[in-house]
């Protein structure tokens, strides 16, 4: 079976100065800031290699690739990969930002020529991100879709789908090929490869493509969330004294 998994490598807003989230635009360069891997697209990675070994062990073949759409994956990340057990990494080499529908067409025109058993994605990828890439490469590669994943099991043939919708879970049993997009999982982070499996990785490198982009989005524009806050101590004696302040405070009790 072949398995893919859709990732995204996002700046490390943590790292980004103060006075560039106040001009930030399409151009801004956060290269400086470095680029790590998305929550939930580190879970997609981890449950795609869980059910490839779990395919393996029960005598199936099974293949694991990485793909991305990127012009700017850093080295560590893609070693990374092939370290934990990816045996390949797609960069598709396009820069797409804020654009789901172009993202969604670029990564299924390459799911097309090479038709896998699993596609997976994280449900979200990134700062202003819609969630919609993983539906939208559903419907353009005429697949069902299944959003909010929490796990992922191979059962004879088919794949036992454990979901969380409205904080109730649902399991559905679907037969590949599907598409999946995997949301607050526990299984929260992808494995740390060994020293020796990040050795014999040394000289694996991404299979680099091109990709026909459009031009890119130049008319969005963000501004950043003013987070201050203020504090007014109350001088209650007593846990009721303070909630007749908190309520008068809050023009609730006159």
């Amino acid at each position: 079976m072949e398995i893919y998994v859709c990732f995204k490598a996002l700046p490390d807003f943590e790292q980004v100065f103060p006075d560039d989230w106040n001009q930030f635009t399409l151009g801004t360069d956060l290269d400086y800031a470095g680029r790590i891997l998305g929550s939930f697209d580190e879970s997609a990675l981890e449950i795609g290699l869980r059910l490839k070994d779990k395919l393996l062990f029960s005598g199936e073949a099974a293949r694991c690739t990485a793909l991305t759409l990127s012009r700017r994956l850093p080295a560590f990340i893609s070693r990374s990969l092939f370290a934990a057990g990816f045996d390949e990494v797609v960069q598709l080499d396009a820069d797409v930002e804020f654009n789901p529908e172009e993202t969604a067409r670029l990564l299924s025109d390459f799911l097309k020529s090479a038709p896998p058993g699993m596609v997976l994605a994280g449900l979200q990828a990134g700062f202003a991100d819609s969630g919609a890439v993983p539906a939208l490469i559903a419907c353009r590669l005429g697949l069902p879709f299944f959003s909010c994943v929490e796990s992922i099991e191979p059962l004879d043939g088919m794949a036992e789908i454990k979901r969380s919708v409205d904080s109730e879970y649902r399991i559905v049993k679907a037969r590949p090929p599907f598409v999946a997009a995997v949301g607050n999982s526990p299984v929260s982070t992808l494995r740390a490869a060994t020293l020796r499996h990040q050795l014999s990785c040394g000289n694996k490198k991404p299979k680099a493509l091109p990709a026909d982009s459009a031009p890119p989005i130049s008319a969005l524009h963000f501004q950043a969330r003013d987070e201050r806050r203020e504090t007014t101590m109350l001088p209650a004696e007593s846990s009721a004294d303070a909630a007749i302040m908190i309520l008068k405070a809050l023009g609730g009790f006159s």
